[in-house]
């Protein structure tokens, strides 16, 4: 590669110890012939051969393709389980609220009402309509390396927001489609029953909730008996 020889204004211009004279007129090494020249010089010097060989590699190298998922999910643990739901149907995840007890509709599965923002939101018990074990877990859990918080999810259903409660907010994630496997028609499981799939983080199995199944069945049960 050709070098250019005189870099005058390293030496004595802008970048040097500007002793230059041609200063006085130009001001700035930029603007004086010789650094344009010099510049033009550069950009139009012969391509070296190792430079063209490289690229050639580079190009002609048989790509990779990497598989990107298309659906971008929210997983949770509530008790021991992972779960998830589409990340679009996610309203806020925040710190735990007061939940206000509702005379004559609090009951298992609705907690109550509880402020989010300034709005009240009806506040549901997502692990009993799933039958999820939370073992009496603390608001703060201590790991090995970090604590664990509990967190008050909002999510959209078909006409509203809900909020429920979960044991650590794992992260945001996408997978494919067609990663997920199908759950059989005789699923019992509550879990199961309001799930569209499972999928796979880290060798764990995550179910992937129905959001309007789950808000549908969560408002069944304010209904009088």
């Amino acid at each position: 590669m050709a070098k250019i020889k005189n870099k005058c204004w390293n030496e004595i211009g802008v970048f040097g110890d500007k002793s230059c004279e041609s200063l006085n007129e130009y001001l700035h090494c930029k603007y004086c012939p010789v650094y344009t020249n010099a510049a033009k010089e550069f950009f139009e010097r012969e391509v070296p051969p190792e430079f063209i060989n490289s690229w050639t590699l580079d190009i002609t190298r048989r790509k990779e393709t990497i598989e990107k998922g298309n659906l971008s999910v929210t997983i949770f643990r509530l008790g021991d389980e992972l779960l998830a739901v589409l990340t679009d149907a996610i309203v806020v995840a925040v710190a735990v609220k007061p939940v206000h007890f509702v005379p004559f509709r609090t009951n298992r599965t609705f907690r109550g009402l509880v402020n989010l923002d300034g709005e009240l939101l009806l506040c549901y018990s997502l692990e009993n309509l799933l039958g999820i074990s939370r073992n009496g877990r603390e608001t703060v859990e201590e790991n090995e390396d970090y604590a664990v918080y509990k967190r008050m999810i909002a999510v959209k259903g078909a006409n509203e927001k809900l909020v429920f409660e979960v044991d650590e907010v794992v992260g945001v994630t996408k997978i494919s489609s067609d990663s997920m496997t199908e759950l059989p028609a005789t699923a019992k499981k509550a879990d199961e029953i309001f799930s569209q799939g499972i999928f796979h983080l880290n060798d764990k199995s995550v179910a992937l909730l129905d959001e309007h199944r789950v808000c549908e069945s969560f408002r069944s049960t304010l209904k009088f008996q």
